[in-house]
């Protein structure tokens, strides 16, 4: 078991890293997240959120809840949304400079 689950865990790692990098890689002002109140994408958020990136959060909080991460829901910078993402009807802010998903 732990054979299977290593390999995956090194793949959501790396792919951590390179959203990280992907945020460094522009001056961004504002970004959506997708999937922003789970575990890799909390921790985004946050780090948005420490370097003074707006992020617009749209999750539909089908495997979670915001209480299970430290996200500062309060942060001036920050909106959430609870809204899945395969609705016909969302909404993409127009001052959206990139999306994370």
């Amino acid at each position: 078991m732990a054979q299977v689950l290593m390999p995956q865990f090194e793949k959501t790692y790396i792919t951590h890293r390179l959203i990280v990098q992907i945020a460094y890689m522009r001056d961004f002002k504002k970004i959506l997240v997708t999937g922003g109140a789970g575990f890799i994408g909390s921790y985004f958020v946050d780090l948005c959120l420490s370097k003074e990136i707006s992020v617009v959060n749209y999750d539909a909080l089908k495997t979670g809840s915001m209480l299970e991460f430290g996200i500062d829901r309060k942060h001036d910078l920050y909106h959430f949304s609870q809204i899945d993402i395969a609705n016909p009807d969302l909404v993409i802010p127009d001052d959206v400079e990139a999306i994370v998903h």
